[in-house]
């Protein structure tokens, strides 16, 4: 973070030199100058700390050194070698706008070498949240019954990713009856949202492997094919038992038969659910760019989040207002 704020940093510096070097008034440079000077200290605080970061930590304090010595000695000379821009250009040597045009070349050629060391940088481990109570709980019942349903998004996509990598069968729960289900609803829906957000934050990782070369497209593809292969497949009694589950929590929910508008209740179950990879995921073009596919999937994850989070509001909402308060338009 702090070489890529020194990039964004010098670079506008330089591009607002060259800008002020065509203005020429006074009220466009001063306000500019004090920010720009503002900038500059903090610009000296990420630096150390950059320095601290990149410096292995036995040497550490001799490189700090390193660094001090070096500012300081920048300090000095720059006023040395940039002062006689100004001279000349105060003199009639040089064109006008000479002295800040050069202020920018330095500041983007700056932002160049903080770029090059920006990108030797190692990217920084992310780090694992604490598992909650909830989780410990559901990774006790899955280690003693091998049961996964209650398994965060978290936990439950390391243990796939790890039967995927080893090639052994994915962890999976028995659909279930709906009856059986009815006091955990609202411990089923309340962790949507949460594993949502997690599946969602694994695809900027997820592009950039794909797009960092061929060898890594093709460990992907690798894993999409294991994927395919264990988990395209609906066995019978799993058909069965999702419809009669939908079916139940309809009439749970007061839906009424949905023979009286067909359509109707399609169109909700094919917006509910929309096509997100044509073909199927076992289909050549999904394996030839399977990037089309995530980003639909992202979608629709997104638009559950907010969907559900609107839902929410207008519970909340009208749990504010009695019912009897309210009165039909013409009835007195």
């Amino acid at each position: 973070i702090h070489g890529s704020v020194g990039v964004f940093g010098e670079g506008c510096a330089g591009v607002t030199f060259m800008g002020l070097s065509e203005a020429r008034s006074f009220w466009a440079f001063a306000p500019v100058m004090l920010v720009l000077q503002a900038f500059s200290m903090a610009a000296g605080v990420l630096a150390n700390s950059t320095m601290i970061e990149m410096a292995p930590k036995e040497k550490r304090d001799q490189w700090i050194g390193y660094q001090g010595a070096f500012s300081q000695l920048s300090s000095a000379l720059c006023p040395l070698i940039i002062m006689p821009f100004l001279s000349g250009e105060m003199e009639g040597a040089y064109a006008a706008g000479t002295y800040l045009k050069v202020n920018g070349a330095v500041c983007l050629g700056s932002a160049f070498f903080y770029l090059i060391l920006v990108s030797r940088f190692p990217m920084p481990s992310k780090k694992e949240p604490a598992e909650t109570e909830d989780e410990k709980a559901a990774m006790t019942e899955f280690e003693a019954t091998g049961n996964p349903k209650f398994l965060s998004a978290r936990q439950l996509h390391k243990i796939q990713m790890q039967h995927l990598r080893e090639g052994t069968p994915l962890a999976r729960s028995s659909w279930g009856k709906f009856s059986d289900d009815v006091p955990d609803l609202d411990r089923i829906q309340e962790s949507a949202r949460d594993n949502l957000v997690y599946l969602r934050s694994l695809l900027p990782e997820r592009l950039r492997m794909w797009y960092k070369g061929e060898e890594q497209k093709e460990q992907i593809r690798s894993m999409m094919r294991a994927w395919v292969e264990d988990n395209s497949v609906w066995p019978e009694d799993v058909q069965k038992e999702v419809g009669q589950w939908v079916v139940d929590w309809m009439q749970h929910a007061g839906y009424t038969n949905p023979t009286s508008n067909v359509n109707l209740y399609k169109t909700i179950f094919m917006t509910a659910f929309p096509v997100l990879i044509p073909g199927g995921p076992g289909s050549e073009d999904n394996f030839r760019d399977p990037v089309r596919g995530w980003l639909k999937m992202d979608r629709w994850m997104g638009n559950y989040i907010r969907l559900d989070k609107l839902n929410s509001r207008e519970v909340q909402c009208l749990g504010f207002f009695r019912i009897t308060h309210f009165r039909l338009a013409g009835l007195s």
